[in-house]
């Protein structure tokens, strides 16, 4: 198998999981440790493997772990749980060593912008209240997505 397909293939399963856990989370609201955990784990052991055959660097995405995923659990902690969910931390783990430091960014970017889109159209329609909140786990998986579509020219971080 070449590494590409070894790279598209790992995208593929993560994206499998990545929309089950949008599903889950727009449902309920919540992203359950029993699926991203996992996934976490088996993006992880992906990363070192793809790392080992020197197809990604991983010094990248291990600060964008620690960076995105410790503001998202203080913030967590902080609001105990009102601003994000528990569930949203691994989650941003998971991206991170998908995309890499800037890619998670602009994921994350790219997530809120449209969730600030649909909260103020729903907002303006009379649809929902100020008070209610959206599942933030579509968001960002919507940002992960157009992130590694679009490529943003900077496919030396991405899996892909």
């Amino acid at each position: 198998m070449d590494y590409w397909q070894l790279s598209l293939a790992v995208w593929l399963i993560t994206l499998t999981w990545l929309i089950v856990l949008a599903v889950i989370d727009y449902k309920t609201k919540t992203l359950p440790y029993k699926i991203t955990l996992p996934l976490l784990v088996f993006q992880l052991l992906s990363v070192v493997v793809l790392w080992q055959l020197q197809v990604i660097t991983i010094g990248d995405r291990l600060l964008a772990v620690a960076i995105f995923a410790g503001i998202f659990g203080l913030l967590w902690l902080v609001s105990g749980g009102r601003w994000v969910g528990d569930g949203d931390i691994p989650l941003l783990a998971v991206m991170a060593l998908q995309l890499g430091l800037l890619g998670t960014f602009f994921a994350i970017f790219i997530g809120s912008s449209v969730g600030s889109i649909i909260a103020i159209t729903l907002i303006l329609a009379n649809k929902r209240s100020r008070s209610e909140t959206l599942a933030f786990g579509p968001l960002l998986i919507i940002g992960t997505i157009i992130v590694v579509l679009v490529d943003f020219d900077f496919a030396n971080n991405l899996l892909l």
